[in-house]
């Protein structure tokens, strides 16, 4: 597989899947004060915004152990 990779000029896949979750963060933490993705984040992240029923911040902290995803990695 790094032989085809390397011959066709690609990353390898790892390092492109690490590359893609910082530029997620980075693409989160510009955006917009009213965004709709900041009222579901937590409170450091809301920026004024009202925070959603079903919102990070209105979780119990065990809850947020539980559930995974890449809203809560982005938070």
């Amino acid at each position: 597989m790094g032989g085809i990779e390397a011959l066709a000029g690609l990353i390898p896949v790892h390092l492109y899947l690490q590359k893609m979750a910082s530029h997620t963060n980075f693409r989160a933490a510009t955006l917009s004060d009213t965004h709709s993705l900041r009222s579901i984040l937590s409170q450091d992240h809301h920026k004024g915004t009202q925070p959603h029923p079903c919102a990070i911040s209105q979780m119990s902290e065990a809850f947020k152990r539980k559930v995974k995803g890449t809203v809560m990695e982005i938070d």
